[in-house]
C-alpha cells in the first residue's frame, strides 16, 4: 500500500484508500496462503474484479511482485 512505483497509477493509489491498511493486509495474507496451499482460503473478491479498472502495467505488476519477494525474503525461517 505504501510503494510509490504502485501508488503513481492513481487508480491504484484510490483503491488502497478504500480499505483500512489491517483489512488489505488480511486479504493479502489470505490470498498468498491459500496461493502457497492453505489451509487458509481467499475470501476477497477474485483478483479480476478486484483489479478490472486498474489499468495495472507491466511494470507495476513487477513492482508487486517485487514486493512480494521482499517480504518474503524478510520473514524469518523456523
Amino acid at each position: 500500500m505504501v510503494d510509490d512505483r504502485l501508488n503513481a497509477n492513481p487508480r491504484v493509489d484510490e483503491a488502497h484508500h478504500r480499505v483500512l491498511p489491517p483489512r488489505f493486509k488480511y486479504l493479502v495474507t489470505e490470498m498468498v496462503a491459500e496461493a502457497t496451499g492453505g489451509p487458509q482460503r481467499y475470501t476477497g473478491r477474485t483478483m479480476k474484479d478486484a483489479h478490472r479498472d486498474m489499468l495495472i502495467t507491466g511494470d507495476e505488476w513487477e513492482a508487486f511482485i517485487d514486493d512480494l519477494h521482499q517480504t518474503a525474503a524478510s520473514v524469518p525461517d523456523k
